[in-house]
């Protein structure tokens, strides 16, 4: 049952799914795959709702999980750029002499791993020549929950943990690299880097942004503003880059989950949108036979009250 457990969890993390809204259930699997009491066999027909009672929100990754990726990102990184001739680093002139360090005879190099961003958790990862041993610790406060489950944040903070990596297969055109961590062979999805250098990886099921930066770099982050995360509950956004054909709705129209709400043309493809949410149709802001933008508003829904209170005079 294990060999066919890992078996079934390599074969997922190499299917590599990619289009319009990203919407699958791999991840979902993998996260099942990775249940304690399913790996028992320990499977009764109400599985899903005893250990999804809120549904599923995605893969959490462990404090090893976590450490593993960040080492694999600093090195797909490293590889990146040796093979497309990219600069070095920048702000590593003087940075990188004193992260440069000779221990037993080998060079090592230190980077700052982002994951999720340049304002997610931070891991400082030492890349030695032979790229055999890494030494990787977090820079980042820990969650109340990563404490309860994996020491004292001040504890977790100072300790260096060793990552080994043997092997590590990886060209910048693959969207696959074949990996051998800890003594154990992964496949793990690489995405397009874009031009801030951020590029995403899969593992584990779990899908993350990975941004390597030199220490000097990351300092310096640390006296950006993290944006602002602008809330879209209440809004339509088109997709992709085309044009709006047409609305299934109007103003005042109450909509239930799943329901169609317009069409917007890309490709010589029309694209059914429906809607994420039960609601009332507060605004159409898109014009018909007009161009719409990636991630431009198409609609917007009235307020959660109004919206609560034209359904409960509908039940009525």
């Amino acid at each position: 049952r294990s060999q066919a457990i890992a078996g079934l969890s390599k074969a997922c993390d190499l299917y590599v799914i990619e289009g319009l809204g990203g919407g699958n259930n791999v991840n979902f699997v993998q996260d099942v795959l990775r249940q304690p009491s399913f790996q028992r066999g320990d499977t009764p027909t109400n599985f899903i709702d005893m250990h999804y009672p809120d549904g599923f929100d995605g893969v959490i990754l462990t404090k090893e999980e976590l450490e593993e990726v960040s080492v694999i990102g600093a090195l797909l990184g490293e590889q990146r750029r040796h093979v497309l001739d990219y600069p070095p680093l920048t702000l590593v002139g003087e940075e990188m002499k004193k992260d440069c360090q000779e221990k037993d005879g080998k060079e090592e190099t230190v980077v700052v791993v982002c994951l999720g961003g340049m304002f997610g958790k931070a891991y400082e990862v030492s890349i030695g020549k032979d790229l055999k041993t890494m030494a990787v610790k977090s820079l980042s406060p820990f969650s109340s929950k990563e404490e309860e489950n994996e020491g004292k944040e001040e504890d977790m903070k100072k300790k260096t943990s060793k990552v080994t990596v043997d092997q590590l297969s990886f060209h910048p055109n693959d969207t696959i690299a074949e990996v051998m961590v800890n003594g154990v062979n992964r496949a793990v999805q690489v995405g397009v880097e874009d031009n801030t250098g951020l590029f995403a990886i899969k593992m584990y099921g779990a899908k993350v942004d990975i941004l390597v930066m030199s220490p000097a770099e990351y300092e310096l982050s640390k006296y950006m503003n993290e944006p602002a995360v602008v809330d879209t509950c209440n809004l339509l956004l088109s997709p992709m880059p085309g044009t709006l054909i047409s609305y299934a709705v109007k103003e005042g129209d109450h909509v239930i989950e799943g329901q169609e709400l317009c069409i917007v043309e890309a490709m010589k493809m029309q694209n059914i949108l429906r809607s994420a949410r039960s609601g009332v149709i507060g605004k159409c802001i898109g014009v018909v036979g007009s161009s719409v933008h990636a991630d431009e508003i198409i609609l917007e829904f009235s307020s959660e009250e109004q919206g609560e209170e034209e359904e409960n005079e509908l039940q009525q």
